[in-house]
């Protein structure tokens, strides 16, 4: 009977170790996510609501990247790219968009992180990388509602306001050209 009673120690002892160190795993995750948990509320499919405070982002980004696989994980990378966008963090936000393309390209939102990525890039003066993106874009969702504005964005990117204006100036004057021409029989 010693035998048995020894057995069984050792068996309940291996598993309180293997339950105490799945629990020693799990616990870092479970108490960052619940100390998160009061902002999922505001993050939605598609919209980061003004609800959160513009400190949560880089601890929504740390979560991300210690947590990848977790669920709310990518939601959490999203909404910290908005909210750099949000704070004026231009650089920032494209960084954090980008890995959210990276890190999660078959999530419903790349559309966004796409255009969100490449907007940022290019306010941020990394004109080379937005046109990338714009055009990775235009590859990867030929079919997007955002096709048109993407191709009509990107020879302007870059270009001085003296410029701008200069294209604005000639599209007009093609345009009223067009206008006054008489219509064709």
């Amino acid at each position: 009977m010693p035998v048995f009673s020894q057995q069984r120690m050792r068996i309940t002892l291996l598993s309180l170790c293997a339950s105490l160190a799945l629990f020693s795993c799990t616990t870092k995750e479970q108490k960052l996510a619940s100390a998160l948990e009061p902002f999922d509320r505001f993050i939605t499919g598609n919209e980061i609501l003004d609800s959160i405070p513009d400190s949560m982002a880089s601890r929504f980004v740390s979560f991300a990247a210690e947590f990848p696989a977790n669920k709310k994980s990518p939601n959490y990378l999203f909404a910290a790219a908005a909210l750099f966008e949000k704070q004026g963090k231009t650089y920032r936000a494209a960084q954090t968009f980008e890995s959210f393309l990276t890190r999660y390209p078959k999530e419903p939102r790349t559309e966004k992180a796409y255009i969100g990525a490449a907007h940022n890039y290019e306010l941020s003066g990394n004109f080379d990388k937005s046109r990338e993106l714009y055009e990775q874009f235009l590859k990867t969702y030929p079919q997007s509602p955002m096709v048109q504005s993407v191709k009509d964005n990107l020879p302007l990117i870059g270009k001085s306001p003296e410029e701008l204006l200069e294209i604005i100036r000639k599209k007009a004057a093609a345009d009223s050209v067009k206008s006054a021409a008489p219509a064709q029989p």
